[in-house]
């Protein structure tokens, strides 16, 4: 597919705002029934090029990894603040909205699945583990280059993914957006075949169709 000529027409018809716009790719599916169990997309794609912005990462940890969490993360919440945490329903579901990801200390995933689980489970926010003797860097480096792509119901045929920003080179979107397209064709039934239309737009431009 095209994307070098479809990010030039993409920039081409999106004015510019006061903000810096994401690019997203969007895929419309056909011949494919989600509610499938095997035909469910669950995927976890690493960007070669990242996002092209800062990703929001809070950590729950521990005495063990409590230092280096709070050089290296946005966001630190002890262990034993939890259940004083989840007693404040607003002040959870504002903080999940703030943060696009969460890293855990293993200790404290049983407390967060049992006082937490209930609001970051459907918003897909439940935290990835690190053990108290790991290091929290590798973990958000991978964090930082990573997107989810989720689909599932016979009536959600289209996925929208963000590649990056219009800050970015064309060529690094054209390689974001051709390593999520390939991620999602691999794990479809009929490949190629399920692919109705494949399209990139800016936040607030027009969807240019990908030839």
């Amino acid at each position: 597919m095209d994307f070098k000529k479809a990010i030039l027409e993409v920039r081409e018809k999106t004015s510019k705002r006061k903000f810096i716009q994401s690019i997203d790719l969007v895929v419309n599916f056909k011949n494919i029934d989600f509610n499938k169990p095997e035909n469910r997309l669950n995927l976890e794609i690493q960007l070669p090029h990242g996002r092209g912005r800062k990703v929001r990462i809070a950590a729950i940890v521990g005495d063990a990894l409590i230092n280096e969490a709070k050089i290296k993360s946005e966001k630190v919440i002890r262990g034993e603040e939890i259940p004083e945490l989840a007693a404040n329903k607003s002040a959870l579901k504002k903080l999940v909205s703030e943060y696009d990801f969460f890293l855990a200390q293993t200790d404290y995933m049983a407390s967060i699945g049992k006082h937490l689980g209930q609001v970051l489970g459907p918003r897909d926010k439940m935290p990835y583990p690190v053990p108290p003797t790991a290091k929290l860097e590798p973990f958000m480096k991978r964090l930082e280059n990573l997107i989810k792509i989720k689909v599932k119901g016979k009536f959600m045929p289209t996925v929208h993914a963000t590649v990056g920003t219009e800050e970015m080179k064309d060529e690094q979107i054209v390689e974001n957006a051709s390593k999520v397209l390939e991620s999602i064709i691999e794990k479809v039934p009929d490949k190629e075949g399920n692919i109705k239309s494949v399209f990139l737009k800016m936040s607030m431009g027009p969807a240019v169709k990908v030839n």
